[in-house]
C-alpha cells in the first residue's frame, strides 16, 4: 500500500497495475476503466474496488399454481347491498370434466457465478415437490398439468387432490350448510328443514325426514 504521503514517489502506469493484479491471481471482473481513471488521477492509499465477482444466483423451487379456491369457508355469503344470505354458503367448490385444476412449474438449477480469481461458484438448486396423490383428475403428458377427469367437487389437502361426484352431508340441511346444488350425487344423512332447497344434477338420497323444502334431482 502506498500512503498519500508517500505517493510523489511513485508513477504507476495502467499496465503496471494490470500486472499487479495477474500476479495475484486477480483475472475476472477487472474493471479497466477504474484503474484508468486511478492512474490518471494518481489515486493512492485508498480502498476502491478495481475487480468485481458475479454472485451465484440460487434456483427457485418448485410450486403448484391451484386454478381453484382451496381455502373454502362455511361463513355465509354477502350480497352486494351488504347484508348476509344465511341460505347460500361456499362449502364446496365445484368443477367440471376437463376444467384444468392445479400447474405444476418445475424448480429451476439457479445460474452460476465466479470471484475475482476465476474459481467457479455453485447455486443452490431449487427443491422439487412431490406429485399430486388422489382420484378424479388426469395429469397431462409431460406431468405438469392436473385436469378434473369427472364432475364434481374438487378437494385439497397435503398433496391430496381429489375430485369427488358425491357431496354426503352428514346432518341436516339448514342454515348451517346453507341451500345445496350440486353437479354429482347428494346423500343427506338427517333431515332437510323447512325453507331450504336442495338440487342436484345426480340422484338425491335423504335418510331423515323433508321439512317445507324444495328437493330437485336430474336422476333419482
Amino acid at each position: 500500500v502506498v500512503y498519500e504521503s508517500d505517493m510523489e514517489q511513485y508513477i504507476f502506469s495502467r499496465d503496471e497495475v494490470l500486472d499487479a493484479l495477474e500476479k495475484m491471481e486477480i483475472k475476472y471482473g477487472i474493471d479497466k476503466d477504474i484503474i484508468e481513471k486511478i492512474v490518471k488521477d494518481r489515486t493512492y492509499g485508498r480502498d476502491i474496488t478495481v475487480a468485481r465477482g458475479l454472485a451465484p444466483e440460487d434456483g427457485v423451487d418448485a410450486k403448484f399454481d391451484f386454478y381453484f379456491d382451496t381455502e373454502l369457508t362455511s361463513k355465509p355469503m354477502i350480497r352486494e347491498d351488504g347484508s348476509v344470505d344465511y341460505h347460500n354458503m361456499r362449502l364446496f367448490e365445484l368443477v367440471s370434466a376437463g376444467d384444468k385444476l392445479v400447474e405444476y412449474t418445475p424448480p429451476t438449477s439457479g445460474l452460476y457465478g465466479y470471484d475475482v480469481r476465476g474459481k467457479l461458484l455453485i447455486p443452490k438448486s431449487g427443491k422439487p415437490k412431490s406429485p399430486m396423490r388422489g382420484r378424479g383428475f388426469t395429469v397431462s403428458e409431460d406431468g405438469l398439468t392436473y385436469y378434473a377427469e369427472i364432475d364434481g367437487k374438487v378437494e385439497y389437502r397435503n398433496y391430496d387432490l381429489n375430485v369427488r361426484n358425491v357431496l354426503t352431508i352428514p346432518g341436516d340441511v339448514d342454515l348451517s350448510t346453507g341451500n345445496i346444488d350440486f353437479n354429482g350425487d347428494i346423500d343427506i344423512r338427517g333431515n332437510v328443514i323447512s325453507g331450504m332447497s336442495v338440487c342436484a344434477r345426480g340422484s338425491i338420497s335423504i335418510n331423515g325426514h323433508v321439512e317445507a323444502a324444495v328437493i330437485k334431482a336430474d336422476k333419482n
